[in-house]
């Protein structure tokens, strides 16, 4: 068995349900998360025999695990949770991602970052400045802007 195939049929499968669970079709997407899981769990045993993931890779298929199993089965969550605590993975909540080189606690937050600080932050900086008028003259991001609360605001990061 191919742990990497196993696990890209895996991260496919998940993404379709996902994408299904939100339409009216959510007995497909039902199966396709409960094919994703066992996909999963295939392919950490493959790569368990054989290393073919790397280890970004590796945490991907914890976490798909863990959360995919949360909302109706949160013993067996739990129970891949503590398998990748064993592993050896620094994983401290099973609500938290398990990825340890995004965790940098010397790593200082800046709110304002300056244009000279970066080639490419000067590239966006001169092209934003250029377009600056046409901003301004925008009255439907003026009245949006107005409106905001800031709670209405919709963060979507990709893990």
């Amino acid at each position: 068995r191919n742990a990497v195939y196993l696990w890209r049929a895996a991260e496919q499968s998940e993404l379709l349900g996902s994408l299904l669970g939100a339409a009216a079709e959510s007995g497909k997407a039902e199966q396709l998360l409960l094919q994703a899981t066992s996909l999963f769990e295939a392919a950490l045993r493959a790569d368990a025999e054989f290393v073919a993931l790397d280890e970004l890779a590796r945490y991907k298929a914890w976490e798909n695990l863990v959360l995919l199993h949360m909302p109706n089965q949160e013993q067996l969550a739990l129970r891949w949770f503590r398998l990748a605590q064993a592993s050896g993975y620094p994983w401290r909540d099973p609500l938290q991602l398990p990825y340890q080189r995004m965790y940098h606690p010397l790593f200082a937050a800046r709110p304002f970052w300056s244009c000279a600080d970066a080639a490419y932050l000067n590239e966006i900086c001169k092209f934003l400045e250029a377009q600056y008028p046409v901003i301004r003259e925008d009255k439907d991001l003026e009245r949006a802007l107005a409106q905001s609360s800031g709670s209405d605001l919709i963060s979507l990061t990709d893990s």
